[in-house]
């Protein structure tokens, strides 16, 4: 609190915080600009550069950069945060804004043999278990679906919890179990051949619109 003379000083004061500095990452501008001039990134908005356009270009939302600065907190001193809890930060409000989505990105085909050819049908999945409100949205099931091929392996070793031989497939509404496989000359497979369990549709609640991204 001021006193006596300090009463009459209404000079503006100042106050200076910490910087915010990140573990493995470049933040001091000198070093940005050098790394824009040279050429090495894409501008001061490239997405590998510590820049709130680099990070809106990343992905990240306000709201979780706001989570991560509550986090760490204000201080007067240095200190060094770590980059995993901004990126917990940034999981944290994804995971309760961001629809579920399906994909596959290196791709084999599953073909159950026992279904019906020409038949699909529609189930239904959540968007996002976290928000009620997100709605759903439907996914084709048909004889031929497509698996991500590092998930699957013909001669598994021990604790090897993705799918082998002779295991079913957990997909989030049907099980379907291996019956043979399909190679080409190189001995790299192409086809995956299974049956599918008579009573194996499975309700759609129990799986939360988890675990659908392996299978389509």
């Amino acid at each position: 609190m001021k006193e006596g003379k300090d009463l009459n000083d209404n000079r503006p004061r100042q106050t200076e915080f910490n910087k915010l500095n990140l573990s493995y990452t470049l933040m001091s501008k000198r070093n940005l600009l050098t790394l824009v001039k040279e050429g090495l990134v894409n501008g001061w908005d490239d997405p590998r550069m510590p820049t709130i356009c680099g990070f809106r270009r990343r992905g990240y939302s306000p709201e979780s950069i706001h989570k991560f600065i509550d986090k760490i907190g204000y201080t007067t001193y240095d200190a060094l945060n770590d980059i995993a809890l901004l990126e917990s930060s940034v999981r944290d409000d994804l995971n309760s804004r961001a629809t579920r989505i399906s994909a596959v990105i290196n791709p084999v085909k599953l073909i159950i043999t026992n279904y019906p050819e020409g038949q699909v049908e529609e189930l239904e999945a959540i968007n996002n278990p976290e928000d009620p409100e997100a709605g759903s949205h439907l996914i084709e099931f048909s004889r031929e679906l497509w698996m991500e091929r590092e998930d699957f392996m013909e001669d598994a070793p021990k604790k090897y919890f993705r799918i082998a031989d002779p295991e079913f497939i957990p997909h989030p509404y049907y099980q379907v179990f291996d019956s043979k496989l399909g190679f080409l000359p190189n001995l790299s497979i192409i086809d995956l051949l299974f049956n599918m369990g008579p009573e194996s549709l499975l309700v759609l609640q129990q799986s939360n619109g988890n675990d659908t991204g392996n299978l389509v």
